[in-house]
């Protein structure tokens, strides 16, 4: 592969860090729009077929031009330069391609994630309390959400795919990470992450027919409390709200807890419907309501918005109605 990078077979020129690589224009112009830009687009820099680059270390830079050059081949696995648990490695890899202009990258990244194996022997750690059973090690659980946690942090619309991937994954796995207590443990502190995964166990489950869901809508702010052409079964719940817009209240939430109309998510799953109301300090999760045929099917209820409640508010929705498959 090196000999793609010698000085005498390559045309253009990449600068980074202490190190200069020898390149061919045609193949990164041909598969990144970064490249395509920056070598061979109006700017000054372009005309002398070598361009510097500061923001990413040398070594990934280096695996980058590899990727490019080699095939497109992915391997992360102890690749100089990168995060030594594999799923934090993957988003270090889709921010590569995101920033490079790259899609066969963030793709290959997006289709390994989804089908990287599971939790293998040594990722498993043996109990007899009360019963013999397998357990995640802390180890992997605490790498998993490391790379969770990278994939959130980031709200732009570009990372959906990367955050998707880790939600397929998981629900992959489910029979061995959703029947661990470490992991269902550590959903509450990755809210967004766990309410994916909660809508793609009922679109299983209720979906039906292959139906897709769809964005979160906001609900509008009415000031009327009539919220029964979009979610059916909302009307068995007691609202009370003011003329004013000011925030309100549903009876079945306790007294102190208020929060704002426009803060409550709405999602069709199948025939059914599912509405996240969340408050100001905790805005992914509130309150679960999960309706079908008008009638409110389960409803969880946090009153403080605490860590604790949301971890348990996730927990009885899934294993209360979802994991008895």
């Amino acid at each position: 592969m090196h000999y793609m990078f010698r000085p005498g077979l390559s045309d253009a020129t990449i600068i980074c860090e202490d190190r200069t690589l020898a390149v061919h224009k045609f193949i990164l112009c041909g598969r990144s729009e970064w490249f395509r830009t920056a070598l061979d687009g109006p700017f000054v820099v372009s005309k002398a077929s070598s361009i510097t680059i500061e923001e990413i270390p040398a070594d990934k830079v280096s695996w980058l031009l590899e990727f490019i050059c080699g095939g497109a081949e992915l391997s992360l696995k102890d690749a100089p330069g990168f995060n030594s648990s594999i799923f934090v490695a993957y988003c270090e890899a889709y921010e590569l391609g995101h920033y490079f202009r790259l899609p066969l990258l963030t793709t290959g990244v997006v289709t390994a994630l989804s089908e990287q194996p599971g939790p293998s022997a040594s990722d498993l750690q043996y109990t007899t309390d009360p019963f013999p059973k397998a357990q995640l090690t802390a180890e992997y659980t605490c790498a998993f959400f490391h790379g969770v946690a990278r994939a959130y942090a980031n709200n732009s619309p570009a990372f959906r795919p990367l955050q998707r991937a880790f939600v397929v994954h998981t629900l992959r796995q489910r029979h061995i990470v959703l029947a661990d207590p470490g992991f269902t443990g550590c959903l509450g502190d990755e809210p967004c992450f766990a309410k994916d995964i909660l809508l793609g166990l009922l679109k299983e489950q209720y979906g039906g027919g292959g139906s897709r869901l769809t964005v979160p809508e906001q609900v509008p702010d009415t000031s009327r409390g009539d919220f029964g052409g979009l979610l059916p079964g909302w009307g068995s719940v007691p609202f009370t709200t003011s003329e004013n817009g000011a925030p309100w209240q549903a009876g079945l939430r306790s007294p102190c807890d208020t929060m704002s109309r426009s803060e409550a998510n709405v999602e069709p799953v199948g025939n059914s419907h599912v509405a996240f109301v969340g408050s100001h300090t905790c805005p992914h999760l509130n309150e679960v309501l999960l309706c079908e045929n008008q009638e409110v099917l389960s409803c969880t209820v946090n009153p403080d918005g605490g860590l604790y409640n949301r971890k348990t508010s996730y927990r009885l929705l899934m294993y209360s109605r979802l994991a008895q498959r």
